[in-house]
């Protein structure tokens, strides 16, 4: 089993009545890139992508190592360790890390440390795990 081609991580916390500058003043860091219900988030002039919900969300450089594991706790090490904070996002709004792995082959692999678990079952974090092949395997 070889190691991902390429991890993507963020942070992404969202609600229909969402502001994402309350989630910027509750972990005291700007998003990556945020938007309101309504806004229009991407689209042509044929066809037009509306926001059904707010969201804020903190991306993380891509990796190129497969360390899925190093890239998120990198991620959360930005945001508070304060768990009553993370108690406040996850009462008052929905909150995931969200992947992307690449995969370079069919079988691909990699793990995460218990503790980098502890951590975003601390925050009430899901993990959310999209995964792509581009091989013809």
């Amino acid at each position: 089993m070889s190691a991902l081609e390429i991890t993507e991580a963020a942070v992404r916390v969202w609600g229909a009545d969402f502001n994402p500058n309350d989630v910027s003043t509750l972990l005291g860091m700007q998003p990556s890139r945020s938007h309101h219900k309504s806004d229009i988030i991407s689209g042509t002039a044929a066809k037009v992508r509306i926001a059904k919900m707010g969201e804020w969300r903190l991306q993380a450089p891509s990796r190129f190592d497969g360390n899925l594991d190093a890239q998120i706790v990198a991620l959360l090490s930005q945001l508070p360790d304060d768990l009553a904070i993370w108690r406040e996002v996850s009462e008052r709004y929905s909150a995931d890390i969200f992947c992307g792995l690449f995969m370079q082959t069919f079988n691909d692999g990699l793990s995460l440390e218990a503790s980098t678990f502890k951590m975003l079952a601390d925050r009430k974090l899901k993990l959310k795990l999209d995964i792509y092949c581009s091989t013809e395997d």
